[in-house]
């Protein structure tokens, strides 16, 4: 019975499965783990604070927290999420992300 030699191997956007470690070419930028496709700095997602005559309740100000928690989990998973999305879709772009890395 013959051993299972193959492997995958990653390089940015790309996943392959080599038969074995020895066709893995040189140079190329392969490695070990998942890559995003672009890896460029991400901002910090940022709300707006409220206006001055605007008195926030404990329920509006945890809403807020979580949506920009979620906002900030979406851009360090390189979505192209912004102050518009709103906890929802911000959840949803995150579980489908976070699939699409399993899947690589």
């Amino acid at each position: 019975m013959q051993e299972d030699t193959r492997l995958w191997r990653y390089r940015p956007g790309e996943a392959r499965l080599f038969n074995h470690p020895d066709e893995v070419p040189e140079g190329e930028g392969w490695g070990p783990y998942p890559v995003p496709a672009v890896q460029v700095d991400m901002p910090q997602a940022l709300l707006s604070p409220p206006g001055p005559d605007q008195e926030l309740t404990d329920q509006e100000k945890a809403e807020r927290e979580e949506r920009a928690r979620l906002l900030q989990c979406a851009l360090d998973l390189g979505l192209k999420a912004d102050e518009t999305w709103t906890s929802e879709q911000l959840r949803k772009g995150i579980a489908a992300a976070a699939d699409a890395d399993m899947i690589r």
